[in-house]
């Protein structure tokens, strides 16, 4: 699954509210260690889309935490280093996204 911008602005035009990386909603027995990644890179890609890098990489890195073969957590965090201008760290992302799927970033 693709991130898409269009996605996330829906998400948040519906509601979504960002209420912080590590943070989890009331019901967290029952959500999976993959959802928590999800909703976690869902919000890492508000953070990084308004601006607030750190924050969004503190949410890629919980999401790639709790699931480690997230492709998409990878990707977007390494476009989230290479906007700071890390660059090493955004190509070891990015070589990592592309190791779990080849088809990444085409």
């Amino acid at each position: 699954m693709r991130i898409k911008k269009a996605v996330f602005v829906t998400f948040a035009i519906v509601g979504l509210v960002v209420i912080g990386c590590g943070q989890q909603p009331a019901n967290d027995t029952q959500q999976t260690d993959k959802q928590k990644a999800e909703d976690e890179r869902n919000k890492g890609w508000l953070f990084y889309v308004g601006g607030n890098l750190d924050a969004a990489i503190a949410c890629f890195d919980e999401a790639i935490r709790l699931n480690p073969d997230d492709a998409d957590a990878y990707y977007v965090r390494s476009l989230v280093y290479q906007k700071k201008g890390a660059e090493d760290k955004a190509s070891a992302d990015f070589k990592r996204a592309k190791e779990l799927d080849p088809d990444i970033g085409n």
